[in-house]
């Protein structure tokens, strides 16, 4: 996983943000020219053009160490397995 960093405000972007936050950022809003409401490939490669340009300024793109991502599905796992042991607390199981 990815994020951006700007360099000179230390705002943090994550990578799978990064498409609706340059979008936001700009003001633009488009509308899928494709069949049934997707976009066209030409609108696709300009959003992804425009992402890259916004980014390739003060902002650098780095890699997010696994360490830094939470795990939610161990959280999960916890959150269900206190959950069950409260149920059994409680019907005396």
């Amino acid at each position: 996983m990815y994020q951006y960093v700007n360099t000179k405000t230390d705002e943090v972007v994550e990578d799978f943000r990064a498409e609706e936050y340059v979008l936001d950022k700009l003001g633009i809003t488009v509308t899928p020219k494709g069949p049934n409401g997707t976009m066209t490939l030409q609108q696709i490669d300009n959003i992804e053009q425009t992402v890259e340009w916004y980014f390739s300024g003060n902002w650098i793109k780095e890699k997010i160490e696994d360490d830094d991502i939470p795990d939610l599905e161990a959280d999960l796992e916890k959150a269900d397995r206190i959950y069950q042991e409260a149920l059994d607390r409680k019907w005396g199981v």
